[in-house]
């Protein structure tokens, strides 16, 4: 009977602690989200207004590149394959032990 209740009293000790620390948790990260700074997440960089006005040097030299022409494709050698890598092939050992391919 006495040890009955002296594990009864170890379970019960146990419970308690166990119960403060959950509560304990929860409120710490309840107070954690509460006391946090949106604001800090956002990037400053993101907060700056944009220049509404356009480069237009910049519009100008993107219209300048030339772009390729029928004799820029021709030139690619069409005779040569494509070239993938492939896995290597899996050796198989047979019943004696010499390697199969």
């Amino acid at each position: 009977m006495i040890i009955k209740n002296q594990v009864s009293k170890d379970i019960l000790r146990i419970l308690i602690l166990t119960l403060i620390t959950i509560f304990a948790w929860v409120a710490f990260d309840v107070y954690r989200v509460l006391s946090k700074d949106i604001q800090s997440e956002v990037l400053k960089e993101q907060t700056e207004p944009l220049n509404p006005e356009l480069d237009l040097k910049i519009i100008e030299e993107l219209n300048s590149r030339e772009s390729p022409n029928e004799q820029d494709f021709a030139r690619i050698p069409k005779d040569r394959p494509l070239q993938f890598n492939q896995p290597a092939q899996e050796k198989i050992a047979s019943q004696s032990g010499a390697i199969q391919e």
